[in-house]
């Protein structure tokens, strides 16, 4: 099963860090790993967490990963950076594939978020698209601003 190494990283020397980055990269995919995130704009969503740079690599498992940050031919690249950066480090490993949430329809879609009532029928924005609805067979639309829901057929 995979393995996620996330590292959250504060550079304290610039031009070090960029020969580290140089000297990284081949060792990651030498250990069957792969960058997944490097660096770029971080949006904090929740908490307090003000990470300096975000780096995530992905393994095949974590064992691939530990390999690799152990190894020796990762070892120069992780001097120049325990010099240059204060690293947090944690490989995760990924769970079973979870099987995809389909809905057969938008309306589905709709009524497992609250957008539509079974009785009520649909509680969508003003403008939006019949079509929306439709796809599921139902006629939606708003008489009097509000709103309708009929199934079509016998």
């Amino acid at each position: 099963m995979a393995a996620y190494v996330i590292v959250d990283i504060e550079i304290t020397d610039p031009t070090r860090y960029e020969e580290y980055k140089r000297l990284a990269g081949p060792t990651v995919g030498a250990h069957g790993g792969r960058y997944v995130v490097r660096g770029g704009k971080v949006d904090m969503l929740e908490g307090d967490w003000r990470p300096g740079r975000i780096v995530v690599l992905e393994f095949p498992n974590a064992e691939s990963a530990k390999a690799w940050w152990s190894s020796e031919d990762y070892g120069p690249a992780k001097s120049i950076r325990n010099a240059c950066a204060k690293t947090r480090m944690l490989v995760g490993r990924a769970r079973s594939p979870l099987p995809a949430t389909r809905f057969p329809s938008p309306r589905s879609a709709r009524l497992a978020v609250g957008l539509t009532h079974p009785e009520l029928g649909d509680f969508r924005a003003p403008g939006e698209e019949e079509s929306k609805a439709a796809a599921d067979g139902l006629r939606v639309g708003r008489e009097g601003g509000e709103p309708t829901s009929r199934t079509s057929g016998p």
